[in-house]
């Protein structure tokens, strides 16, 4: 994943591809939700299998994002197997922004879960957290708070269950190459700029697993908008792209609602 934040104030970008099994259902699209307690609404990708997802974006302007931790992951605990990192990601959706995120995090029992890294994204904030599978302080996550600038050095954030540390340093090496310009370079980056999928591109294509789906979220002060690829099989074809969007709190009386709200599919 990669974001841009050179867009102006209140304005960003993030860029997800979800890389998953070829047995795996094929995930519901961005829809919007409500959250139960705080009335939140936010566009959320749905996994089929567990109920959860790996990002949403509300209408505060959080996007929040998680990737699996693959060379460090568990055998299932004595006693039981592990709970959904996904189902982690969207009980989350309620927080306004970083700050009220990370007293959230403070309260969770990360025991539960496999090891993953989250990311969260604000118009005034970034920050990381990995959860290594043991505890490793009070919370039991490594924060990493880092300033809204391009200059970071977390770009691209990465995951896999190949050849992990070769396939991120493939990656890395990528977009150092590509020397992106601008939020829509980029989305060329993440998908390849065009060219063939291997286990080593952003946009990966492997005999047991592949990219399922490509996301863009871009935040401004006034819309979220979420373009999602769903990508075919082997990426035989061009995939379907859905549009949705969801105003942001400021402006939600005003501006045309979402079609959907509870789960419909949206665009």
């Amino acid at each position: 994943m990669t974001w841009w934040t050179d867009a102006g104030p209140g304005r960003y970008s993030v860029f997800f591809n979800r890389d998953e099994s070829k047995k795996r259902s094929i995930a519901e699209p961005p829809a919007v939700f409500e959250e139960a307690e705080t009335g939140t609404r936010f566009l959320v990708p749905i996994d089929p299998d567990a109920g959860g997802t790996w990002m949403f974006a509300n209408e505060y302007g959080l996007v929040v994002t998680l990737l699996n931790w693959y060379d460090r992951e568990l055998p299932d605990k004595n006693g039981g197997a592990f709970e959904s990192r996904g189902l982690l990601v969207k009980n989350l959706a309620g927080n306004r922004n970083v700050s009220d995120l990370r007293k959230a995090l403070a309260a969770i029992d990360y025991e539960k879960y496999r090891p993953f890294h989250l990311l969260a994204f604000s118009p005034e904030e970034i920050s990381k957290w990995s959860w290594p599978g043991r505890k490793t302080n009070q919370q039991g996550l490594i924060g990493e708070p880092t300033l809204l600038d391009r200059g970071t050095p977390e770009q691209p954030v990465s995951s896999s269950s190949f050849e992990t540390e070769q396939v991120l340093q493939a990656r890395r090496e990528a977009l150092l190459a590509a020397n992106p310009q601008s939020a829509d370079d980029l989305e060329a980056f993440q998908n390849n700029f065009g060219e063939p999928s291997t286990a080593f591109t952003p946009r990966m294509n492997r005999p047991d697993a592949q990219t399922w789906s490509r996301s863009r979220v871009d935040v401004s002060p006034e819309i979220i908008h979420f373009r999602y690829v769903v990508e075919q099989p082997n990426h035989e074809g061009d995939g379907e792209t859905l549009e949705s969007s969801l105003p942001r709190f400021e402006h939600r009386v005003d501006a045309t609602e979402a079609d959907s709200v509870g789960g419909d599919e949206a665009g």
